[in-house]
Formats: C-alpha cells, sequence, structure tokens
C-alpha cells in the first residue's frame, strides 16, 4: 500500500464522518423533535387526565348522592313493604270472613231458591188473575164506549135545552120590559106621581143603558128591570148604576 493508496483511505474515511456527523445531527433534531412532540403529547395527556379525573370526581359525588337517594328509597320500599305486609294479613283476614259469609250465603241461596220457586207459582196464578182481569177490562171498555156515546147524545140534547132556554130568557126579558114600560104611568099615577116623558133603553152619547126612565118637572124615576132579582142586583143598581146615571145625565 503506497501513500495515494492511504490518503485516498483518509479521505473515504473523513468523508465517511463527515457524512456520519451530518446523519446524526438529523438523527439528534429529529429525537429532539419527537421528545419535544412526546413532552406536548404528555402535557395535553395530563390535561386530559386531569379533566377526566374532575369529571369522575364529579360523577363520583352524583353517585354518592343517588346511593343516598336509593338508601332512602330503599328505607321507604322497606316501609311500604311492611305495611303491605300488615294489609296483607287483614286482607287474608277479611277473606276468611267473607269465606265464612259465602258459606251462610250458601245457605240463604238455598232458601231463597225456595222462595223464588214459590214466588213464580204465585206469578203463574197472579198472571192467570190478570188474563181474567184484562178481560173484564175489555168488557168494561166496551160499555164505557156505550156509556161514552150516551153521553154525548145526551150532551147534544142539553146543548140544544140550553139553546132553547136561553132563547126564553131573552123574550121573557123583553116581555117584561115591555110590560113595565106600558104600565109605568098608570102605575104612578095611583102614587099621585105623573110623569110626561117615559122612555125605553134609554141612552145618550154612547153613555151606559138604562132599562126604563121616566121624567116630570121634579123627579126622573130609574128603573132596572129583571126576570129574578137577587141582592146583588139590588146592590149593583143602588151603589153603581144610580150614582153613574148621574154623572152621565
Amino acid at each position: 500500500m503506497n501513500f495515494t493508496d492511504i490518503h485516498n483511505i483518509l479521505r473515504e474515511a473523513a468523508k465517511m464522518q463527515k457524512q456520519t456527523a451530518k446523519d446524526f445531527d438529523k438523527m439528534q433534531k429529529k429525537f429532539a423533535a419527537e421528545i419535544a412532540a412526546l413532552r406536548q403529547f404528555q402535557k395535553e395527556d395530563a390535561k386530559k387526565a386531569a379533566r377526566e379525573m374532575a369529571e369522575i370526581r364529579q360523577s363520583q359525588k352524583k353517585t354518592d348522592e343517588r346511593s343516598r337517594e336509593t338508601d332512602e328509597r330503599f328505607r321507604e320500599t322497606d316501609e311500604q313493604f311492611r305495611k303491605t305486609d300488615e294489609q296483607f294479613r287483614k286482607t287474608d283476614k277479611k277473606l276468611k270472613d267473607i269465606g265464612r259469609l259465602v258459606e251462610d250465603l250458601g245457605g240463604m241461596q238455598k232458601k231463597t231458591d225456595e222462595r223464588f220457586r214459590e214466588t213464580d207459582e204465585r206469578f203463574r196464578e197472579t198472571d192467570e188473575r190478570f188474563r181474567e182481569t184484562d178481560e173484564r177490562f175489555r168488557e168494561t171498555d166496551e160499555q164505557f164506549r156505550k156509556t161514552d156515546e150516551q153521553f154525548r147524545k145526551t150532551d147534544k140534547k142539553l146543548k140544544d135545552i140550553g139553546r132553547l132556554v136561553g132563547d126564553l130568557g131573552g123574550t121573557q126579558g123583553s116581555v117584561a120590559e115591555d110590560l113595565f114600560f106600558r104600565n109605568t104611568s098608570p102605575l104612578f099615577a095611583k102614587l099621585n106621581k105623573e110623569f110626561h116623558d117615559i122612555r125605553r133603553n134609554f141612552t145618550a152619547r154612547g153613555k151606559s143603558e138604562y132599562d126604563i126612565v121616566a121624567i116630570n118637572n121634579k123627579e126622573i124615576l130609574v128603573m132596572e128591570v129583571k126576570n129574578k132579582l137577587t141582592e146583588p142586583d139590588v146592590d149593583r143598581f143602588v151603589y153603581t148604576q144610580l150614582p153613574r146615571f148621574k154623572v152621565d145625565f
């Protein structure tokens, strides 16, 4: 190996050392970047872990509160179970009482069935009586129908008689007024009273009407003619018609 070869080897070694130094710098920078990223990740992970821990603690508080509420509900449930058991015992007692009552009712039911059979028999007898009664009602209805027909005929006759009597009453009233009108002068002449003007159905200017009015120089005689005179007729004439005559005439 000569000097040139050694020189070349040294130059190659120097070149390799330089390249190695560059590669080492690159690796060192890469490692530094990775370490920085790792540290940043650790910081973020620590913050995340802190947040998660805070959330866990908050959740634990809520869980503790819920546990306390659950314990309270368990106590309330136990109390409710105790009351329910007591109610069940009372219900069992009532059921036993009801059982005894049902037995008693069974005996009563037998008696009731017997009474129902007796009642059915009575109903059958009653139905038979109802049928007989219905037949009698039909006969009675027919009799009522005939009676109503007779009543209608009688009512017609009574109405005819009423109209006849009404006509007779009006005729009798006119006859009575005419009789008094024609005999007023001679009748009162016997009492030394002379009337020179005697009017029948006297009225003036639409005022009240009076059956007979007789007039002389000193007196006015007012008469109301009635087929049948009653006390109310007298009172009405004295206290109503005569005062009205004085006002009207």
